[in-house]
């Protein structure tokens, strides 16, 4: 793999490995995703740019309710 895919890997996975600490401490969504937003450039590039917005909203609900599912 080139450098730079693995870069864009290892950014990917730090996006995930924060999420998956900050996530147990926010009592809602929106919290969460206002702690994940600075972090957003870490899973950016796997978005289409007219789109990306709307991409990333959907992955924080994802992992939102794919957390708290758990916990039903």
């Amino acid at each position: 793999m080139s450098r730079t895919k693995n870069w864009l890997m290892d950014q990917e996975e730090e996006f995930y490995t924060i999420a998956d600490q900050e996530i147990k401490g926010c009592e809602d969504i929106s919290e969460f995703k206002a702690a994940m937003d600075q972090h957003q450039d870490k899973v950016n590039w796997q978005f289409e740019m007219e789109t990306a917005e709307a991409e990333y909203d959907d992955l924080i609900a994802e992992m939102w309710n794919e957390f708290w599912s758990k916990y039903q």
